[in-house]
């Protein structure tokens, strides 16, 4: 009771705040040298305990990126602030750039050897499978796994997996049906959507949906107008029930692939102003026969592009 009492003492008090008649206004004169002196010591005039702190941390997420250092003599909380090293602060610049360090070595194989697939159909067959050359992280699933049937780490949670999660969309789903997907696929893509995203020139439309020109063309009264995903290919059947029934898909998690890699280096390049983000973005792009940027779609800039990329690799 007594942390509900405090929460809304908070509150309360910071509702307050934006009453005060008189208010204290200072003046800031010149420019951050980025040394980390100030930010390594610095009060806050509405919070006085820990206690408060936390719950600030809490209500505005922002305050998470500072620490209580200590107290001063007279038992005031001084706080500094996580991105401050000994050299100064680690600003945004830094960051992106020990990014593309990082990924860097892993795409010219001096942390492990990684390959992308030719293809985007491989992707589908391959990679998200098991153990492929272009999977940089995954986590081992198989049928007798704790939580592989409906925890957060199984492989097809977010796409083939229906809301009861006894069910799976055709055709992963052997025992589904062309009229029924719209209502066993816990997410579901409308054929205008994915025809908006992936162009006609790109491999991944026809490899990530199933016969999708032709079923795009379909009855409306049969697919409701959505696509039928088919990211994953092997399901994972449940013989224990007559006739078998899907429960997953049978694959491993996959967190990151050398695609994602690629991509994330080219934003770390785009933002840190580095040269050779177009050059990751559309060696990405070339695998999928998509338009090399810029294209006639790239219309909000490079960084912009890089995002959308993220989303045509499902990622």
């Amino acid at each position: 009771m007594a942390n509900i009492f405090d929460f809304l003492y908070v509150i309360f008090n910071e509702i307050r705040s934006y009453f005060v008649p008189e208010k204290v206004s200072y003046e800031i004169t010149g420019e951050c040298k980025k040394c980390g002196k100030c930010c390594n010591y610095m009060y806050s005039y509405d919070t006085y305990t820990e206690k408060e702190f936390k719950i600030m941390q809490f209500i505005f997420p922002a305050y998470k990126r500072f620490y209580i250092k200590g107290k001063d003599e007279d038992g005031n909380l001084i706080f500094a602030c996580k991105l401050v090293t000994k050299d100064g602060l680690f600003n945004d610049s830094d960051a992106y750039e020990e990014a593309e360090k990082y990924c860097t070595l892993i795409i010219e194989n001096k942390v492990g050897i990684y390959k992308m697939v030719d293809t985007p159909e491989e992707v589908c067959s391959v990679v998200m499978d098991r153990m492929s050359s272009e999977s940089v992280f995954e986590l081992l699933n198989s049928s007798i796994d704790f939580g592989f049937t409906t925890g957060r780490f199984s492989p097809g949670i977010n796409f083939h997996i229906g809301a009861n999660y006894g069910y799976g969309g055709y055709p992963l789903n052997p025992f589904g049906s062309l009229s029924n997907n719209q209502y066993e696929n816990l997410y579901l893509i409308k054929n205008d959507r994915v025809k908006k995203i992936w162009g006609d020139e790109d491999l991944r439309r026809a490899a990530y949906f199933w016969k999708f020109d032709e079923m795009a063309e379909a009855d409306n009264e049969v697919t409701g107008g959505y696509a039928y995903p088919y990211f994953w290919r092997k399901p994972l059947l449940d013989a224990a029930w007559v006739p078998a029934e899907m429960i997953n898909v049978d694959g491993n998690k996959i967190f990151w692939r050398l695609a994602e890699i690629y991509l994330l280096r080219a934003e770390a390049r785009c933002r840190a102003n580095l040269p050779g983000a177009e050059d990751d973005l559309n060696y990405v792009r070339n695998r999928a026969h998509a338009k090399i940027y810029p294209a006639d779609t790239d219309t909000e800039g490079l960084q912009m592009a890089i995002f959308r990329e993220r989303e045509r690799e499902m990622q």
